[in-house]
């Protein structure tokens, strides 16, 4: 999924590699590092992925944190991403419809686009259930009802713009109107071409 999202403008997290998974919690750190393997693939047993990311907290860590601890976070956020602060939700808004757009644009889709699975950066992170064409998800359902699944995933960002603005004491509509705005402006002809007119409708009345 990696190597088939390296032609995808948009922001993903960089996966380094993977570990086998052992139970003995006590060997955990040195036994992984001993065992780290970089770009291979583990047919049929459980592994520890490593992925790299800009900011590795995820939109739903900030539902553990204190308002300080936020602020703190999303100043450092800024600062790795070369945001200023003030325009932090709408820069999250614009790198994420960016990134979704992306990759429907390619011809996948994310079924599990969700707060947990984006972090503060606006990456997108977790490939379980992406799709992309040659890669199958888990479940077989690949491209079949591509469109309202796309739908469905840019109601998910949605919802995940209304999140984060809570977190941060912020009204959505704007953050909301950002990331339609970013993914229309990478895909102009979704919302005209969708086959679910009431999944059209519902994104429409979204914001």
């Amino acid at each position: 999924m990696q190597r088939a999202l390296g032609g995808v403008s948009g922001s993903f997290a960089e996966v380094l590699g993977f570990a086998e998974f052992v139970s003995a919690i006590d060997r955990f750190p040195g036994l992984l590092l001993e065992h780290f393997e970089p770009f291979c693939v583990a047919q049929g047993m459980p592994v520890l992925l490593y992925t790299s990311h800009i900011m590795p907290v995820r939109v739903a860590d900030l539902g553990f944190y204190t308002s300080e601890e936020r602020a703190r976070t999303i100043a450092l956020t800024c600062q790795l991403r070369g945001w200023s602060k003030e325009a932090y939700l709408s820069e999250f808004a614009y790198v994420l419809g960016k990134t979704v757009a992306a990759l429907h644009d390619r011809g996948g889709v994310n079924d599990s686009l969700e707060q947990s699975n984006v972090t503060l950066a606006g990456e997108v992170t977790d490939f379980e259930w992406m799709f992309v064409p040659g890669i199958n998800t888990p479940d077989g359902m690949s491209d079949q009802h591509l469109d309202e699944r796309q739908a469905k995933e840019i109601l998910y960002g949605i919802e995940i713009i209304s999140l984060l603005c809570a977190y941060l004491s912020q009204a959505p509509e704007k953050s909301q109107q950002d990331f339609l705005t970013s993914y229309t402006s990478y895909r102009q002809s979704f919302l005209s071409k969708a086959a679910d007119s009431c999944v059209r409708l519902l994104i429409r009345r979204a914001v």
